[in-house]
Protein backbone atom coordinates (compact mmCIF):
# COMPACT_ATOMS: atom_id res chain seq x y z
CA UNK A 1 0.00 0.00 0.00
CA UNK A 2 1.34 3.44 -0.73
CA UNK A 3 -0.59 5.46 1.72
CA UNK A 4 0.34 5.66 5.33
CA UNK A 5 0.66 1.88 5.57
CA UNK A 6 3.13 0.26 3.25
CA UNK A 7 4.03 3.19 1.03
CA UNK A 8 7.58 2.02 1.13
CA UNK A 9 6.23 2.76 4.36
CA UNK A 10 7.91 5.73 5.45
CA UNK A 11 10.43 3.44 7.05
CA UNK A 12 13.94 4.35 7.75
CA UNK A 13 14.44 6.94 10.40
CA UNK A 14 15.92 8.11 13.59
CA UNK A 15 18.61 9.01 16.01
CA UNK A 16 17.36 10.09 19.36
CA UNK A 17 18.25 12.56 21.98
CA UNK A 18 16.45 13.84 24.99
CA UNK A 19 15.20 17.27 25.74
CA UNK A 20 14.03 18.53 29.07
CA UNK A 21 11.24 20.65 30.32
CA UNK A 22 11.73 23.65 32.45
CA UNK A 23 9.93 25.80 34.90
CA UNK A 24 9.53 29.52 34.96
CA UNK A 25 8.71 31.66 37.95
CA UNK A 26 5.63 29.82 39.11
CA UNK A 27 4.82 28.39 35.67
CA UNK A 28 5.69 24.82 34.79
CA UNK A 29 6.20 24.08 31.12
CA UNK A 30 5.33 20.55 30.04
CA UNK A 31 8.20 18.08 30.08
CA UNK A 32 9.34 17.81 26.47
CA UNK A 33 11.30 15.22 24.53
CA UNK A 34 13.29 15.56 21.32
CA UNK A 35 13.92 12.83 18.75
CA UNK A 36 15.38 12.81 15.27
CA UNK A 37 14.17 10.68 12.38
CA UNK A 38 17.43 11.02 10.47
CA UNK A 39 18.90 7.67 9.45
CA UNK A 40 17.87 4.44 7.76
CA UNK A 41 14.95 2.33 9.01
CA UNK A 42 13.72 -1.11 7.93
CA UNK A 43 10.65 -3.27 8.28
CA UNK A 44 10.60 -6.95 7.26
CA UNK A 45 7.15 -8.24 6.34
CA UNK A 46 6.92 -11.61 8.15
CA UNK A 47 4.78 -13.43 5.57
CA UNK A 48 7.11 -12.72 2.63
CA UNK A 49 10.40 -11.67 4.26
CA UNK A 50 10.28 -8.64 1.93
CA UNK A 51 12.20 -5.68 3.35
CA UNK A 52 11.03 -2.08 3.19
CA UNK A 53 13.75 0.49 3.81
CA UNK A 54 13.49 4.26 4.23
CA UNK A 55 16.23 6.81 4.67
CA UNK A 56 15.70 10.32 6.06
CA UNK A 57 18.42 12.93 5.60
CA UNK A 58 19.22 16.14 7.47
CA UNK A 59 18.14 18.28 4.50
CA UNK A 60 14.51 17.09 4.56
CA UNK A 61 14.78 14.49 1.82
CA UNK A 62 13.80 10.84 2.02
CA UNK A 63 14.28 7.77 -0.15
CA UNK A 64 12.50 4.47 0.18
CA UNK A 65 12.70 1.02 -1.35
CA UNK A 66 10.40 -1.99 -1.08
CA UNK A 67 11.10 -4.96 -3.35
CA UNK A 68 11.59 -3.29 -6.76
CA UNK A 69 9.87 0.00 -5.96
CA UNK A 70 12.04 3.06 -5.32
CA UNK A 71 10.50 6.35 -4.20
CA UNK A 72 11.91 9.66 -3.02
CA UNK A 73 10.71 13.05 -1.95
CA UNK A 74 10.66 15.50 0.91
CA UNK A 75 9.55 15.32 4.53
CA UNK A 76 8.98 17.42 7.63
CA UNK A 77 9.30 16.04 11.14
CA UNK A 78 8.16 17.49 14.47
CA UNK A 79 11.27 16.82 16.57
CA UNK A 80 10.16 18.16 19.96
CA UNK A 81 6.84 17.24 21.55
CA UNK A 82 5.46 17.01 25.09
CA UNK A 83 6.62 13.78 26.72
CA UNK A 84 4.28 10.92 25.85
CA UNK A 85 3.03 12.46 22.59
CA UNK A 86 3.84 11.25 19.10
CA UNK A 87 5.91 13.16 16.55
CA UNK A 88 4.22 14.24 13.31
CA UNK A 89 5.92 13.08 10.10
CA UNK A 90 4.66 14.44 6.78
CA UNK A 91 6.00 12.97 3.54
CA UNK A 92 5.55 14.16 -0.04
CA UNK A 93 6.49 11.70 -2.81
CA UNK A 94 8.25 13.44 -5.70
CA UNK A 95 9.63 10.42 -7.63
CA UNK A 96 8.42 6.83 -8.05
CA UNK A 97 9.80 4.24 -10.47
CA UNK A 98 6.37 2.52 -10.57
CA UNK A 99 7.84 -0.94 -9.95
CA UNK A 100 6.27 -3.57 -7.68
CA UNK A 101 6.40 -3.03 -3.89
CA UNK A 102 6.29 -5.74 -1.19
CA UNK A 103 2.56 -6.20 -1.85
CA UNK A 104 3.02 -6.59 -5.61
CA UNK A 105 1.53 -3.17 -6.39
CA UNK A 106 3.15 -0.89 -8.93
CA UNK A 107 1.12 2.31 -8.71
CA UNK A 108 2.52 5.80 -9.21
CA UNK A 109 2.68 7.68 -5.89
CA UNK A 110 4.13 10.93 -7.27
CA UNK A 111 2.35 13.85 -5.64
CA UNK A 112 0.99 11.73 -2.80
CA UNK A 113 1.22 13.34 0.62
CA UNK A 114 1.09 11.16 3.75
CA UNK A 115 1.09 12.17 7.42
CA UNK A 116 1.78 9.66 10.19
CA UNK A 117 2.57 9.99 13.89
CA UNK A 118 5.78 8.43 15.17
CA UNK A 119 6.33 6.83 18.57
CA UNK A 120 9.91 6.11 19.67
CA UNK A 121 10.13 2.89 21.68
CA UNK A 122 13.91 3.13 21.89
CA UNK A 123 16.70 4.78 19.90
CA UNK A 124 16.48 1.84 17.48
CA UNK A 125 12.73 1.14 17.31
CA UNK A 126 9.80 3.25 16.11
CA UNK A 127 6.13 2.79 15.30
CA UNK A 128 3.92 4.74 12.88
CA UNK A 129 0.34 5.49 13.93
CA UNK A 130 -2.61 6.98 12.09
CA UNK A 131 -3.35 9.47 14.88
CA UNK A 132 -1.52 11.89 17.19
CA UNK A 133 -3.21 10.07 20.06
CA UNK A 134 -4.95 6.74 19.74
CA UNK A 135 -5.24 5.70 16.14
CA UNK A 136 -4.17 2.49 14.52
CA UNK A 137 -0.63 1.09 14.50
CA UNK A 138 0.41 1.14 10.84
CA UNK A 139 3.90 -0.32 10.85
CA UNK A 140 7.07 -0.55 12.95
CA UNK A 141 10.70 -0.08 11.97
CA UNK A 142 14.13 -0.78 13.35
CA UNK A 143 17.09 1.48 12.82
CA UNK A 144 19.88 -0.01 10.73
CA UNK A 145 22.26 3.00 10.69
Amino acid sequence: MKTAAGFVLLCSLFATGCGGGGGGSGNQLPDRVTHSIIGTWEHVYPATQCTESNQFTQNGEFAGQALDEVISGSYTFEETVPRGERHELAILVLEDNEQADCFGRNTNSVGRSVTVFVSFNSPDSIEFYSGKTGGELIIDFVRVD
